[in-house]
């Protein structure tokens, strides 16, 4: 996959940051199929699912909050730009 033009940029996060989410989402819901388990391995993993779902799901809707902001001010700037060469 090859990154053309801003726009791809954008695409590109949002697909990562979706990604991300359904990872963070089976996590979770892997863990609570093997957190009553009574094997204390299984148990232990279902913890660990839990708590990296949980931080995955973190990281993606605070990348995403980001990307949004930046896409923004992006756009906002471009506009501006374009404002500026067609009235000078």
């Amino acid at each position: 996959m090859t990154i053309n033009s801003l726009s791809d940029i954008w695409d590109f996060q949002t697909r990562l940051t979706r990604r991300l989410l359904v990872w963070s989402a089976l996590s979770v819901a892997l863990s609570a199929l093997t957190v009553f388990s009574a094997n204390p391995l299984l148990r232990g993993l279902a913890i660990q699912f839990f708590a990296w779902g949980v931080i995955d799901a973190g990281i993606a809707i605070l990348g995403a909050r980001v990307s949004a902001k930046k896409k923004l001010k992006v756009q906002e700037s471009e506009l501006a730009e374009s404002e500026a060469k067609e009235s000078g």
